[in-house]
This record gives structure tokens, sequence and C-alpha cells, in this order.
């Protein structure tokens, strides 16, 4: 496995949209791996004041296991450690090519 950080600040920014990503999720403790977006502007304050959306998020994958749980999760409100979290679970029963989907309508 291999590891980014890819930093669109000052580069590209959007209201609206769609943004799709496909990767391949390491397993084993102590592994975090996750996608997820920042504001372009913090108004509010510090972390989570202006918000946080964490596309996907896996913690200590199990690599045996033949079901895994991802989830994402909305950052916002107040600065930690006052933030509130609203958190979207896949099933128990995702199959172990896990993935979160999030739809309107």
């Amino acid at each position: 496995h291999s590891s980014a950080r890819l930093i669109g600040r000052g580069l590209a920014s959007w209201t609206y949209g769609r943004i799709e990503a496909r990767a391949e999720l390491p397993c084993g403790q102590g592994l975090w791996p996750a996608i997820w977006m920042l504001p372009e502007d913090s108004e509010y304050g510090g972390w989570a004041a202006s918000g946080e959306i964490d596309i996907m998020e896996a913690v200590n994958l199990d690599c045996d296991a033949a079901s895994h749980e991802v989830h994402g999760t909305l950052h916002f409100g107040g600065s930690w450690p006052d933030n509130v979290h609203k958190k979207a679970r896949t099933p128990k029963h995702c199959p172990r090519a896990a993935s979160l989907t999030s739809r309107k309508g």
C-alpha cells in the first residue's frame, strides 16, 4: 500500500457537486485510512467550528473478517472539544470490499 496527502487549498474549491474516489484500504491494528474535506475558509474558528466532512474512515480493519465497517462523519458546531459529529455507517453485513455511498432524494 501507499499513502498520499492531497492539498487543494488555493487550487480548487466548490459549493455543490459530486466527488468519486476509489481506494484499496489497508487492514491491520492501528491503521486509520480516511478521505476527508475541510472548508476553504475557517469563518467560524478552528477545527471543527467551520466544519469537516469525513467522506470515508475505516479504523483497525480486521484482515481476516468477512465484512468491515466503514463510516463517514460530519463535524460541525464549536471548536474542539465542543464540536458535534454525526456518523453514517455501512451495514454490518457489508461485504469485504466495503463502500459508503450517500445520495440525496
